[in-house]
């Protein structure tokens, strides 16, 4: 009786993990075929992922939940790559470090804009780059170039203002209305925040 109880369990366990894969599985899916997932309701992303409502709801109360958990490989894999350009320019001035981080976080706003933008503004009714779940992450390893060079007078404070610039709705301005391409956009925000 108690083996059948433990077999039960463990199957339950198998499903809701084989449940959670396929969701995630076909948003990303639907994410590369051009789909603005912000714009779908959960109702239309279970049914697109074959399983129910509930079920949607028990892995993810949100939509915001899910796309966070779509990007979670992708900021991972970002930082990883922060990690690797940074431990190759180990001997980079300030400015060229945190110009290469910025570069690759821009890299993964702009593959993946639509979804970003739906979490910051789904974050909190203030739009801004703060809302992004890894913004403590990238505040403090850039943080940690401008340290190691002793510049911290007002760090806190410049660094939060800078990646500020960083929002969906600043960088699509900068992007589309003033038609700047990345590296305009860096080297302009690093002159004024760097020199």
């Amino acid at each position: 009786m108690e083996g059948d109880k433990m077999i039960n369990q463990r199957k339950k366990r198998s499903d809701a993990t084989h449940n959670k894969a396929i969701i995630l599985q076909t948003t990303t899916q639907l994410l590369a075929q051009g789909e603005d997932i912000s714009e779908m309701n959960m109702a239309e992303i279970a049914k697109k992922a074959g399983v129910g409502v509930g079920t949607l709801y028990r892995h993810f109360e949100s939509k915001s939940l899910l796309c966070q958990a779509m990007m979670d490989e992708k900021v991972h894999d970002m930082f990883d790559e922060m990690d690797t350009f940074l431990h190759q320019h180990q001997d980079a001035t300030v400015r060229d470090k945190i110009y290469g981080i910025l570069s690759i976080y821009l890299d993964l706003k702009e593959a993946n804009f639509n979804v970003l933008n739906f979490i910051e503004k789904s974050n909190s009714q203030h739009q801004s780059m703060i809302n992004i779940p890894f913004y403590e992450q990238l505040k403090d390893l850039i943080k940690d170039q401008f340290t190691s060079q002793q510049q911290t007078q007002d760090l806190e404070f410049k660094i939060k203002l800078m990646l500020n610039s960083f929002s969906s709705d600043f960088y699509y301005f900068a992007k589309h209305d003033q038609q700047l391409t990345k590296d305009q956009f860096l080297s302009r925000l690093l002159d004024i925040f760097i020199g």
